[in-house]
């Protein structure tokens, strides 16, 4: 089955009509799919300020993993204290 960009009527792949169907509701050729996202990135509607707020964010973010990791670490910490603070009381 051959498909055809909603717009300029080229030939598209199967893959490119199932991705642009999904991301953007029509199928699109590559050259399309590139305008219709250029377009809604110029129509967002945040803020500079958020943008900001948001760059740092990324900066400062760490992944579910380290996160997890990280937590983790601590717990394990904390329960190394307790354990210790145990031993030290009851005089072993």
């Amino acid at each position: 089955m051959t498909y055809k960009c909603s717009k300029c009527n080229e030939d598209i792949t199967s893959s490119e009509y199932k991705y642009s169907t999904k991301n953007f509701k029509a199928p699109l050729c590559r050259t399309h799919q590139k305008q219709y996202s250029d377009i809604s990135n110029s129509n967002s509607t945040k803020a500079p300020s958020s943008q900001k707020t948001s760059k740092k964010e990324e900066v400062n973010a760490i992944s579910k993993r380290d996160s997890s990791f990280v937590e983790n670490m601590i717990k394990g910490r904390i329960a190394e204290t307790l354990i210790e603070e145990l031993f030290l009381y009851l005089d072993y």
